[in-house]
C-alpha cells in the first residue's frame, strides 16, 4: 500500500501545535470555536442592524406616552395628526394598546427622555433573533439550520425594514415578536410555564391577534412536557393541571395590568383605545366580517413586488406584499407534518392569528411586506424551518437558496422603498 508522506512543514507546525496544545486540548479548542461560531455570526447581525438604525423618528408616539406614564399622564404631550389618535375633553389620546407605551417606561426611566425609539425596536429584534436562534437549537430537527434560522428571520423579512424605520406602525409588532418569542422559549425550552405566561400576555396586549397562542401552550403543556415520562397518570395530569395553572397566572399579571390601564385611561377598564377610535370617532363600518375573508385571503396568498424593465425593477407597492412572496423560506412550513411533535403547538397559535386578520376589514396599507402578519412571525418562522432542518441533499441545497433570495428580496426592497416611486 502506497504511504503518504507529509511534507516537512506539516510535520513541524504538527509537531508545534502538539507541544503547546495536547490532543484534549486541540479538541476542546475547535470545539469552543465552533461554539462560538453562530455567536459571532449574530453578533455581527446585530452590528448591522443597528448600523441601518436611524437615530429617531419623528413617529414616536409610544416612547413620548411612556413618558408621560411615568409623569403620571395618560395622554399625549399635545396634538399630533400623523399617527392613529383620538381627543376627548381637549387631550390627545394614543389609540394603541397601553401596553405598547408601558413596557417603555424602564427603559424611559434608564436612559431619560428623549428616548430613541429606532434604536430600542431594533434592540427588540435582536433580542426576538437571539431567542429564534436558541429555540431552534433546542430542537434536533432544527439544531442544523438554527443560525440560519435567525438570520432568515432578521434579514429575510421585513423585520430588516423595521430596523431601518423604526416607527410606532412598526415598534408594536417588534415588542409582540419579542415577548412571544420569549414566551416560545420559557415554554419550549425551559419549561417555565409561569414566565411564559407573563410574556405570552405582554406579546398579547401589544398585539392582539397573538392571544390565540394560548392554544399552542395549552397543548405544549398537556402533552406532559411538565410531567415525568415515568409518572403514573394521576401524577401526570396533576403535573399538567400545575403547569396550565401557573401560565394562567403568570398570564393573569399583564392581562390585569392592561386594564387597570385602561380604566385610568378610559374610565372603563373592558374599553380599550382601540374601541374608543373604533366606536366613538370610527366610520361605523364593521371590522370583522366574513365579507372581507376571499380579498383578505387573495392579498396573503398572492400579493407581490410588481417587475419592470427599468431600474429598480422591483416596485413594492403601497398596499403590500405576501409572505411568500417576500419570504420564501416560508415554504419550509409545507415541509413538516403539522400533526407531529413540535409543530403541532405552533400551527394551533398560527391558525388563530391568521382567522382574526382574514376576516378583519383591512390588510394594511402604506407598508412593507405584510405588517398585520409579522405578528405571526416567532410561530411562522419556527415551524418554518423545522419544515428546512434536518439530513437531506436537496435541503443544503434548497434552505440556503431560499434564505439568501429572502434576504435579497427585503435588504434590496429596503433600499429602493423610500428612493423610487411606488404605487
Amino acid at each position: 500500500m502506497r504511504r503518504t508522506r507529509r511534507r516537512p512543514s506539516v510535520l513541524v507546525c504538527s509537531d508545534v501545535t502538539r507541544l503547546f496544545l495536547p490532543s484534549s486540548r486541540l479538541v476542546a479548542t475547535g470545539s469552543i470555536v465552533r461554539g462560538l461560531r453562530p455567536w459571532l455570526l449574530l453578533a455581527a447581525a446585530a452590528a448591522l442592524l443597528f448600523a441601518l438604525t436611524p437615530e429617531t423618528t419623528p413617529f414616536n408616539g409610544p416612547v413620548l406616552l411612556a413618558n408621560q406614564f411615568r409623569h403620571g399622564i395618560p395622554y399625549m404631550p399635545g396634538t399630533y395628526r400623523w399617527m392613529e389618535t383620538y381627543t376627548i375633553g381637549g387631550h390627545t389620546y394614543l389609540a394603541y394598546p397601553p401596553m405598547v407605551s408601558a413596557i417603555l417606561v424602564p427603559a424611559v426611566l434608564i436612559f431619560g427622555h428623549p428616548l430613541h425609539q429606532p434604536t430600542i425596536n431594533t434592540a427588540l429584534i435582536i433580542g426576538a433573533m437571539v431567542l429564534l436562534y436558541l429555540l431552534l437549537r433546542s430542537f434536533d430537527k432544527s439544531k442544523n439550520v438554527a443560525s440560519l434560522g435567525a438570520i432568515a428571520y432578521a434579514f429575510g423579512t421585513p423585520m430588516v425594514f423595521s430596523a431601518h424605520r423604526g416607527d410606532v406602525w412598526l415598534l408594536m409588532h417588534s415588542e409582540a415578536n419579542f415577548f412571544l418569542m420569549l414566551a416560545l422559549y420559557l415554554g419550549f425550552v425551559k419549561r417555565q410555564h409561569l414566565l411564559a405566561g407573563v410574556a405570552y400576555m405582554i406579546a398579547g396586549q401589544c398585539r392582539h391577534a397573538v392571544l390565540p397562542f394560548a392554544l399552542t401552550f395549552a397543548l405544549l403543556i398537556w402533552q406532559g412536557r411538565a410531567a415525568d415520562p415515568g409518572a403514573s397518570i394521576a401524577t401526570s395530569t396533576a403535573a399538567r393541571i400545575r403547569g396550565l395553572a401557573a401560565f394562567g397566572f403568570g398570564a393573569s399579571l399583564p392581562g390585569l395590568a392592561a386594564l387597570v390601564l385602561q380604566w385610568w385611561i378610559n374610565g372603563d377598564p373592558l374599553e380599550s383605545p382601540y374601541m374608543v377610535l373604533f366606536n366613538k370617532v370610527g366610520s361605523g363600518r364593521s371590522y370583522f366580517s366574513g365579507k372581507y375573508l376571499l380579498r383578505n385571503l387573495s392579498f396573503y396568498t398572492l400579493a407581490r413586488p410588481q417587475f419592470s424593465a427599468e431600474f429598480p425593477f422591483l416596485h413594492f407597492g403601497y398596499k403590500g406584499q405576501s409572505i411568500w412572496s417576500m419570504s420564501p423560506f416560508f415554504f419550509g412550513i409545507f415541509a413538516l407534518s403539522w400533526r407531529k411533535w413540535p409543530a403541532s403547538a405552533p400551527i394551533l397559535g398560527i391558525l388563530g392569528g391568521l382567522g382574526v386578520y382574514l376576516v378583519y376589514w383591512g390588510t394594511g396599507y402604506s407598508q412593507f411586506g405584510s405588517r398585520y402578519l409579522s405578528d405571526l412571525y416567532p410561530g411562522l418562522v419556527l415551524v418554518a424551518f423545522l419544515g428546512l432542518g434536518g439530513p437531506g441533499r436537496w435541503r443544503r441545497v434548497a434552505v440556503p437558496a431560499l434564505v439568501a433570495l429572502s434576504i435579497f428580496m427585503n435588504t434590496y426592497g429596503t433600499y429602493i422603498y423610500d428612493r423610487y416611486p411606488r404605487k
